[in-house]
């Protein structure tokens, strides 16, 4: 009986994880238990994107998720998450390092019998040196390949509401709000610009200054150009760094899950919503189709080996791919690439260090 008592408590524990966007289907409240408040985690990360065009597979992934929680007191707890990603556009392939730090509160009352409420403050973002895609990007009336943006990155901070009703031993049910801010930023871009029958090789500065030089002979009229260059403010050319590839945002999110508990296993269900407020300039998504929500839904599976052991298994499935979760990602150029569905796989385990 007490083993079966002490599996009982590690899988409540163990999957008692507040996380911050990437993950926030999986919201819960952790609960405090005396010699488990420190757990580590680990997962391999993985999906493959369901595009049928040749010579595309564009939005595969792979990677790993480190994670760590520390449950300071019954009232106060703070975990740690980092993230190594590859995205694979075409024969690119762009590594992206994630990051954040929580802190929670669970308050010492209730709101019914129980139930239990938290209210968390995180911070979390992405970097990477560069991002890639070869593939042609349709971008207003020109037509960009090879694109380039250097130094991609973003950070957030975001305050959550999180309140868990215990059903009975076995059914938990948690729904969560949260607002985040954010920040986006690109140093500079280069790209092969199409126009009409012309390739240029451009780079546009942080100035949004462009320049280019003619990438091959091309015919203009009845006239064979052979050396052609390019230098104007790039707005000419619809292409305006410092307002839309450069913004500030705002993320609303809300959600809920259920656990089910039997014995050493623990299933968990959520669904979150995420709709975005971005200050881009008026004409930046001019005739395409910005991305304003997201729609989530979570899986994950767990099985405890022992009191300090559990393996799980998680599944996403995200109706626009990495414009929530990797914020620096999306823009009016890669709109068109980041508005198609993906399913996240995790395998990994977590550990109750004491």
């Amino acid at each position: 009986m007490k083993r079966k008592l002490g599996l009982g408590i590690c899988i409540l524990s163990c999957i008692s994880t507040v996380y911050a966007a990437p993950n926030d289907v999986f919201t819960t409240i952790p609960g405090f238990e005396p010699d488990q408040n420190l757990t580590f985690s680990g997962s391999i990360d993985y999906f493959k994107a369901k595009s049928k065009a040749k010579n595309d597979n564009q939005r595969d992934y792979q990677g790993i998720t480190l994670g760590a929680q520390y449950i300071i007191s019954p009232e106060w707890y703070t975990d740690l998450n980092y993230w190594n990603r590859t995205i694979k556009y075409g024969q690119n392939d762009n590594d992206v390092h994630s990051w954040k730090i929580g802190l929670g509160y669970v308050p010492d009352f209730q709101l019914g019998q129980d139930s239990s409420i938290a209210f968390a403050i995180s911070a979390w973002g992405n970097s990477s040196s560069h991002f890639e895609k070869s593939s042609a990007t349709k971008y207003k009336e020109y037509r960009l390949t090879d694109f380039s943006m250097k130094n991609p990155q973003d950070w957030q901070l975001q305050l959550d509401g999180i309140f868990s009703q215990k059903w009975n031993e076995q059914n938990t049910f948690t729904i969560f709000a949260n607002a985040a801010y954010s920040n986006v930023s690109v140093d500079s871009l280069k790209s092969t610009l199409v126009n009409k029958n012309c390739y240029f090789d451009i780079h546009v500065d942080p100035n949004n200054y462009l320049t280019g030089t003619l990438n091959k002979p091309c015919t203009i009229g009845n006239t064979t150009a052979n050396e052609m260059t390019l230098s104007a403010d790039a707005k000419v050319y619809g292409i305006d760094i410092k307002k839309d590839l450069n913004y500030n945002a705002v993320i609303l999110g809300t959600g809920f899950n259920w656990q089910w508990n039997y014995q050493n296993f623990n299933t968990l269900f959520g669904y979150n919503f995420q709709y975005y407020l971005r200050d881009t300039s008026d004409q930046a998504f001019a005739g395409q189709q910005e991305v304003k929500s997201n729609h989530i839904v979570g899986l994950e599976l767990n099985y405890a080996l022992n009191d300090q052991t559990t393996l799980f298994l998680q599944n996403q499935y995200f109706k626009s791919s990495f414009v929530g979760s990797i914020p620096s990602l999306y823009n009016p150029i890669t709109s068109s690439a980041l508005d198609k569905g993906y399913d996240y796989i995790s395998l990994g385990a977590r550990f109750n260090i004491f």
